[in-house]
């Protein structure tokens, strides 16, 4: 009998796998494990419990002995979220903050007539709600736009009116 995986890899897009589950002059058990081993690699979920279901009788646990260096916990055990407080506690969310008042800076325009000149306030209702919902585990998020947005309008400003 011939690999039939061989004739199937061709028909199939270059993103899916085909193992073998036998090969001809090759060990049952060698090609299904190679073929299982691939997948697992691959980034498929086996049930190992049940590959290993039919061998019952001849698994066991084997008791191996400690080294004195394994019986030390040299991990640093973690507290909250380490990936958003670096194990700070967690930060209790509050009822909705007051608004900062923040006065803004007025850019004058010395060759120039500005016709109009606007700055977003961050405290606005319509952009306070889309921060307020932008929410990771309970914690509001900053989102970056409209800081990049005030710098990039800054930017063209001084570098269409300041220019030497």
């Amino acid at each position: 009998m011939s690999d039939i995986s061989g004739t199937v890899k061709p028909l199939i897009e270059q993103k899916d796998r085909c193992c073998p589950s036998l090969r001809h002059k090759e060990d049952f058990f060698r090609t299904l494990a190679d073929s299982l081993c691939t997948l697992h690699l691959a980034g498929l979920s086996v049930d190992w419990d049940e590959y290993h279901q039919d061998f019952a009788s001849s698994s066991k646990v084997l008791s191996l002995s400690w080294y004195s260096w394994q019986l030390a916990n040299y991990w640093m055990q973690y507290k909250y979220s380490w990936y958003l407080t670096k194990g700070d506690a967690p930060v209790e969310a509050r009822s909705a903050a007051r608004p900062v008042q923040v006065k803004a800076i007025r850019l004058s325009g010395s060759v120039h007539d500005v016709v109009q000149q606007t700055l977003p306030d961050m405290h606005n209702p319509a952009l306070l709600t889309i921060a307020q919902n932008h929410r990771v585990n309970g914690l509001t998020m900053a989102f970056s736009t409209p800081f990049a947005n005030k710098a990039f309008a800054l930017v063209k400003y001084l570098m269409e009116n300041r220019a030497p």
